[in-house]
């Protein structure tokens, strides 16, 4: 990298943060509220790690346990070790992930069409409704957009160049401790890519020819790395807990938000429509094209 892009690139990377540091400190000096949203319980959990040594799975004040892997308690319970127990402590993951994701927009469309539309794709992520809420919002929604961003990256990068393979699944290991393996699920759908291009070799970005196909051996070789990753966090977390966390965790929250409602009756997949008209009412009318 001569010197005039290294300047355009510590340019671009300045900017980015000076946006995001500004974001955060006018959030932080306006009124919130932490009981929106369950962000209290949030704030519980990290204090539950801080204060009493809970790592594997928190418990919030009314001694019930998180329905969440706890990756976001993990770094917010460090900012607390560190800036002492406060608002600003406990937004510290859902800032950095904010960052995460104005720097990985710019880095990326770097790669793909300059420096100049680098800058305008980290504007647009940080500016809009998006960066301005989550960039203070004590909730796991943020943490878990950057480490499934990060996700496909890394898949992205190690396809396009034939790099190593194996930080897309340290990024999917922190996706999955945020929200569940639905992270390793989003960040790893690009990957279909490879199907088409095999059916189309002629058409594309002008070098697919050079581009290593398919996932390797090699590549797969992730796959038990994460599996003893996530299963031992989860065989720590089962040990203190027992059954109540299966319940939680795997009843209530992965299953039952996904094709039921643990409030309704009806049985499995009896509350399944919900997910598609939520999506429906929030994004008409483009949701119906989507």
């Amino acid at each position: 990298m001569h010197d005039e892009s290294r300047s355009r690139w510590r340019y671009g990377i300045w900017l980015i943060v000076a946006l995001w540091l500004a974001l955060w400190m006018m959030r932080l000096t306006v009124s919130y509220d932490l009981v929106e949203r369950d962000q209290q319980k949030q704030s519980a959990y990290i204090m539950d790690v801080w204060g009493n040594g809970r790592w594997s799975s928190q418990a919030d004040f009314r001694a019930e346990m998180a329905s969440k892997p706890p990756l976001y308690n993990w770094i917010g319970a460090a900012a607390v070790e560190v800036l002492g127990p406060g608002h600003v402590a406990v937004t510290v993951p859902a800032a950095l992930a904010t960052l995460c994701l104005g720097l990985l927009a710019y880095y990326w469309t770097r790669e793909l069409w300059g420096p100049q539309n680098a800058v305008l794709a980290a504007v647009l992520m940080l500016l809009p409704m998006v960066g301005p809420k989550m960039v203070a919002y004590v909730r796991t929604d943020g943490l878990f957009a950057a480490t499934v961003g990060l996700t496909a990256f890394a898949w992205w990068r190690a396809w396009e160049r034939g790099n190593s393979w194996w930080w897309a699944w340290i990024a999917a290991v922190c996706a999955t401790l945020v929200k569940g393996p639905l992270g390793l699920l989003l960040g790893s759908l690009g990957l279909l890519a490879i199907a088409w291009e095999r059916i189309s070799p002629g058409k594309g970005s002008g070098h697919v020819a050079e581009r290593p196909h398919g996932l390797t051996g090699w590549a797969l070789l992730g796959l038990p790395v994460y599996l003893l990753l996530v299963g031992g966090w989860f065989f720590w977390a089962w040990s203190d807990w027992g059954q109540p966390l299966i319940d939680r965790m795997i009843h209530r929250e992965l299953v039952g938000h996904a094709v039921s409602s643990h409030e309704a009756p009806g049985g499995l997949g009896s509350q399944i429509w919900k997910a598609p008209l939520y999506f429906l009412g929030r994004t008409a009318p483009w949701g119906f094209v989507t």
